[in-house]
């Protein structure tokens, strides 16, 4: 087990102590992620036979960034048991859109 401060001490001198000995290289966590429907452009494009349009996201209100601490029904693309490419469903924050193939976000 490792040692655990808080149980030998009072949260007020562990509380000093992590503020004596501050940690200058910590990455705060992010506030907002690149939205994975419009890529961070906040625009969408949609082709319907020979016609092209640029609609504003609706995801991330063409804002580019969606916050990371909601929650999103979104879908991508993986690999199944018979190497397939079939749809996947997850319901939770933002995923990253480099890491997931096809990354949508269902709108409600």
């Amino acid at each position: 087990m490792p040692w655990n401060p808080e149980y030998y001490m009072k949260k007020k001198e562990v509380i000093k102590i992590l503020e004596d000995n501050k940690i200058t290289n910590v990455v705060p966590p992010r506030k907002k992620m690149i939205c994975p429907n419009c890529k961070g452009n906040g625009f969408t494009r949609h082709v319907f036979e020979a016609e092209e349009h640029e609609l504003q996201c609706k995801t991330c209100h063409s804002e580019g960034e969606v916050p990371a601490d909601t929650f999103f029904f979104q879908v991508y693309e993986d690999k199944n048991w018979l190497n397939e490419w079939s749809p996947c469903y997850y319901h939770g924050p933002c995923l990253d859109h480099t890491l997931f193939r096809k990354l949508r976000i269902i709108q409600d």
